[in-house]
């Protein structure tokens, strides 16, 4: 996606730096999905509590778009342009929630396929609501299915012009609780069965990014 602030003041004059601003503009998440990375390894470098080799900055660098060029030697353009990605990598644009959120988030084939869900009926919102959820928070990015409007999970709903995230937890009745913050029992909210179905719910989270 397209920033022009440095992402949690990393130094950009060090590799080290670059390559933990490529791994957090995507979101440690997705880079893991989308390289031959494990978790832990993606997890250092975007600490920058390791170094790497450079046949796997490559692969982050194709995965998230960013020129290997840059993230290497800190010399020529930031990104590979938003046409040649998409050609050379089949990643497919997922549109934003809010339009005026500037995010510009691409997922692979595989990513979509493995979530049975196509670019075209997902979106992508960067959280700018209360949440705090074990590993959702508040300026993180989300992928929601808007094809998934029913059952237990996190999901994105609209009240009266807010865009509203948490976990819905259904109970057996058809009623629920509404979870937005992990840490603060007292804030669920109970819901009726007659209130849940006149919720206006936009899709399930599928897939959670770091801070941007």
């Amino acid at each position: 996606m397209s920033r022009t602030s440095n992402i949690d003041d990393l130094n950009l004059e060090s590799v080290s730096g670059r390559l933990a601003y490529a791994i957090k503009t995507k979101g440690p998440s997705f880079v893991e999905k989308q390289t031959s990375l494990s978790r832990a390894q993606v997890s250092r470098l975007s600490n920058q509590q390791t170094s790497t080799t450079l046949e796997n900055a490559a692969d982050i660098a194709q995965a998230t778009g960013f020129e290997l060029k840059w993230i290497a030697l800190g010399e020529g353009p930031m990104m590979v342009s938003d046409e040649l990605w998409e050609h050379t990598n089949a990643f497919k644009k997922v549109t934003e929630l809010d339009s005026a959120q500037k995010l510009d988030l691409s997922f692979g084939p595989e990513f979509l396929e493995k979530q049975n869900v196509t670019a075209e009926q997902c979106r992508v919102w960067e959280i700018d609501s209360h949440v705090s959820l074990t590993e959702i928070k508040r300026g993180y990015m989300v992928l929601i299915d808007t094809k998934q409007v029913k059952g237990s999970g996190v999901f994105v709903l609209e009240n009266n012009n807010e865009k509203l995230i948490g976990e819905l937890l259904i109970n057996l009745d058809g009623s629920a609780k509404f979870i937005t913050n992990s840490d603060k029992p007292d804030t669920d909210q109970s819901l009726s069965k007659e209130q849940l179905d006149k919720l206006s719910i936009i899709g399930r989270v599928i897939w959670h990014g770091g801070q941007s």
